[in-house]
């Protein structure tokens, strides 16, 4: 081989396994793979409303829109609301027995919202399994960001 690259990926939290395969895949086929859900922010909140961690591609998280999302967090652990619309956004609430995350989507990409809410869950669902402190109510929320940031670099590009 007259070249080579080395991808750091992580089987266990996720880190970089998108990326790498879009590389393989292209490097294979020539082919370009585009991510069918690109979301602006992604945020994962305690059974109290409080953001444990948020990832975005954008200043979004810095104004009105946060705080939107924050105080619903807040108020709706146990809603039955999953979707909301506001400022031109789609945000997606999901929630575990001890997490609640949210996903925002610009209103433009209202067709991925079913993959949006698969992601979103398969994230709150690996940090259940990840975090079995959780069940004793113990929160680690260094971990929980680590865990977020690994897995969320597959979503957010």
């Amino acid at each position: 081989i007259d070249t080579f690259e080395i991808l750091p990926i992580s089987c266990k939290t996720g880190y970089g396994i998108v990326p790498a395969f879009t590389k393989i895949y292209y490097k294979l086929t020539g082919k370009q793979l585009h991510n069918a859900v690109t979301p602006k922010a992604l945020t994962v909140f305690d059974r109290g409303g409080v953001p444990l961690t948020s990832s975005s591609n954008q200043d979004i998280l810095h104004g009105g829109l946060f705080a939107a999302i924050t105080q619903y967090a807040k108020e709706s652990f146990n809603s039955e609301l999953n979707q909301i619309r506001l400022e031109g956004n789609i945000i997606i609430f999901k929630r575990t027995d001890h997490l609640m995350g949210s996903i925002v989507l610009r209103e433009e990409d209202s067709d991925n919202v079913k993959e949006a809410e698969i992601g979103l869950s398969e994230l709150l669902s690996h940090l259940e399994h990840m975090c079995p402190e959780l069940e004793q109510e113990q929160l680690d929320a260094e971990k929980i960001e680590y865990l977020v940031q690994q897995y969320s670099s597959n979503l957010m590009s």
